[in-house]
C-alpha cells in the first residue's frame, strides 16, 4: 500500500473544507485536500447547461463585508471580499409574501424594527421585546467573536436554552400575522417555527440584519479563489478520492486510507463531511466513547429540497426580481404549511422561494443567459424508494414524479413571474436524491442535521470529539448556512494549528 505524509489532511471540499485547508496552508502547513466527487466545492460548486451557469447552494451570505469577521478572515487568507463579494440591496434582500401582506427585510435591526412597527402599531410592545432579544443575541455573538464574556447578553441565551422559536414568540406576541412575519426566515433553516431551536433562528436573523452578500460572478469564482490560494501555498488537491477509513493508533487519529488503498499519514485530520458518517464509518464505534456512539444513533436530519433551475430568455428584473429572495407563504399558519411539506405534499400552493442568481452575481449587468432558481423543502421519505437506482438512470416513475413536481413549482412561481413558462430555454430539476448523489449529504438534507432544540446550539453532539488529531467542521457541526459552515472550517483549522 502506497504511503504519503502531510501535516494536515482535510476531508471534503465544501466551503468548510476549503476554508480549513486554506487557513492551514497559509500558515505554512503541508495540506492534502481530498474530495470524493468529480468537482471541488460541494454546494458552492456551480454547474453549467448550454452556456447557463447555476449556483445550487447560495441564496446569500452573511458576515462577508470587508469590515465584518468573515470578511476579515477572507482578507487574511488573501481572498479580498472587495474582489469576490458584493452586498445585496440593503433595502430589500428578502421579501416575505403572505396572502394579504408583504414586507421586505433590510439591513439594520432598527430599520427593520421600524418597518414592522409601522405595519403593526398595535404590537409595539411585543416588537420591542422581540428586538431586545435580538440585541442580546447580537451582543453575545460580538462577545464570542472577540473572545470576551458578556454576562448580560448571555441571559437571553440561557433563558431560551432548549426552547423552540414558537416559545420565544409566545413571550412577544399572540398576533398570528406578526408571528408569521417574524418567522419568515424558516426556509433558511428548513423547519417549522415550533420545531426550530429559538437561539439558532434569532442568531440567523441577527447575522442577516448586518447585511447580506453574494459572490461576484457566482459561487464558481469564489470557490476557485480558495483553490488558487491552496495551489499557491503548495497544497495537494485530489478529486474523486474517497476516504474509506481514518487511521487511529494509540487513541489518536494519525492518517487516512482512501478507496484506492492509499495510506496517508498526517498530524491532524479535519473532516468536513457529515459528522455522523465520519465518526461511525471512518473512525468506527470501537474508537468512540459509548455515550457518543449511542447519541449518534438518534440524530435527525433536516429536509431535502425540490429545486428548479431555469435558464431564461427574459431578464428577471423585468418582473421586479432583482437582489431579493422572494419567500412565498400560502397562509399565516406556517407550522401547518410546513407539516404538509413534511408529509410529502409538494404540489399546489406550497411554501417556496424564488430568486435570480444571475442578477445577484452580476449586479443586474447580465445581458443574456439569465437564471431563476425555485426551491421548496422536500422530505427524504418521498424519494427514498429510488435511492439504490443508478444515478442518471433512475426509473421512469422517479423521473415522472420529479418532472411533475418541478413543473408544478414553475406554475406556482408564475403568480410573481407571469408568463415565466414561455421564457424558459432550459430547465433542470433536483430532489433530495440529487443532493445525496452529487454532494454526498445523508438523506439529501440541504442543512444536514435538523436544528431542533434537542440537537442545535448547546446540544450539538459533535462539539468536542475525544479523539486527539481529529477535528470536525461543516453543517452537521455548526448548523445551516454557508457563512456558518465557513466559520466552522476556520475554527477547526485554528484547533488543528494549535494542536
Amino acid at each position: 500500500m502506497a504511503q504519503e505524509s502531510f501535516d494536515v489532511v482535510v476531508i471534503g471540499s465544501g466551503i468548510s473544507g476549503l476554508a480549513a485547508a486554506t487557513k492551514c496552508a497559509c500558515s505554512g502547513k503541508s495540506v492534502l485536500l481530498l474530495e470524493g466527487q468529480r468537482q471541488f466545492g460541494g454546494f458552492i460548486n456551480p454547474f453549467r447547461r448550454r452556456g447557463y451557469s447555476f449556483d445550487p447552494g447560495v441564496h446569500y451570505l452573511a458576515g462577508m463585508g470587508a469590515d465584518q469577521p468573515l470578511g476579515r478572515e477572507m482578507e487574511a487568507l488573501g481572498i479580498s471580499p472587495d474582489t469576490y463579494m458584493r452586498e445585496l440591496d440593503p433595502e430589500r434582500f428578502d421579501d416575505f409574501v403572505f396572502p394579504d401582506y408583504r414586507v421586505s427585510m433590510c439591513r439594520g435591526k432598527e430599520r427593520f424594527h421600524a418597518r414592522l412597527e409601522e405595519d403593526f402599531p398595535q404590537e409595539k410592545d411585543g416588537l420591542k421585546e422581540f428586538f431586545e432579544i435580538l440585541d442580546c443575541v447580537d451582543a453575545a455573538i460580538d462577545a464570542q467573536q472577540s473572545g470576551k464574556r458578556d454576562l448580560a447578553s448571555l441571559g437571553s441565551l440561557i433563558y431560551y436554552k432548549g426552547a423552540n422559536y414558537s416559545d420565544l414568540l409566545d413571550d412577544c406576541t399572540t398576533d398570528l400575522r406578526l408571528r408569521a412575519v417574524l418567522s419568515g426566515l424558516v426556509g433558511d433553516i428548513g423547519l417549522a417555527p415550533s420545531q426550530t431551536d429559538a437561539i439558532t433562528f434569532v442568531a440567523l436573523m441577527t447575522y442577516l440584519l448586518r447585511g447580506t452578500y453574494f459572490p461576484k460572478g457566482g459561487s464558481g469564482p469564489w470557490r476557485d479563489a480558495f483553490l488558487d490560494r491552496l495551489r499557491t501555498y503548495g497544497a495537494t488537491l485530489r478529486k474523486r478520492s474517497t476516504v474509506e477509513r481514518i487511521v487511529v493508533e494509540n487513541d489518536r487519529a494519525v492518517g487516512v486510507i482512501t478507496k484506492d488503498e492509499r495510506e496517508i499519514r498526517c498530524k491532524q485530520v479535519i473532516s468536513c463531511i457529515d459528522a455522523k458518517s465520519t465518526l461511525r464509518k471512518l473512525v468506527g464505534s470501537a474508537h468512540l466513547p459509548p455515550k457518543l456512539d449511542y447519541l449518534l444513533e438518534d440524530v435527525v436530519y433536516g429536509p431535502g429540497s425540490l429545486c428548479v433551475f431555469l435558464g431564461l430568455r427574459r431578464n428577471p428584473a423585468d418582473w421586479g426580481l432583482k437582489d431579493q429572495n422572494l419567500w412565498h407563504f400560502p397562509s399565516y399558519d406556517i407550522d401547518r404549511d410546513y407539516e404538509r411539506l413534511a408529509n410529502g405534499e409538494l404540489s399546489g400552493n406550497i411554501p417556496f422561494v424564488v430568486n435570480s442568481p444571475s442578477y445577484k452575481a452580476s449586479a443586474g449587468k447580465c445581458d443574456s443567459k439569465h437564471t431563476v432558481y425555485l426551491c421548496a423543502l422536500a422530505p427524504w421519505k418521498k424519494f427514498m424508494r429510488w435511492q439504490h437506482e443508478p444515478v442518471l438512470r433512475r426509473s421512469d416513475a422517479y423521473m415522472k414524479l420529479k418532472c411533475e413536481l418541478g413543473e408544478s413549482l414553475i406554475r406556482q412561481a408564475e403568480r410573481y413571474l407571469p408568463g415565466l413558462s414561455q421564457e424558459i430555454e432550459i430547465r433542470e430539476f433536483s430532489t433530495p436524491l440529487t443532493n445525496r448523489s452529487y454532494v454526498s449529504v445523508p438523506q439529501g438534507a440541504i442543512y444536514s442535521l435538523a436544528d431542533t432544540p434537542e440537537q442545535a446550539g448547546f446540544y450539538r453532539r459533535f462539539s468536542e470529539i475525544p479523539l486527539p488529531g481529529l477535528h470536525l467542521a461543516g453543517s452537521a457541526v455548526a448548523g445551516a448556512g454557508v457563512h456558518v459552515c465557513m466559520q466552522s472550517g476556520l475554527k477547526a483549522a485554528d484547533a488543528a494549528l494549535k494542536a
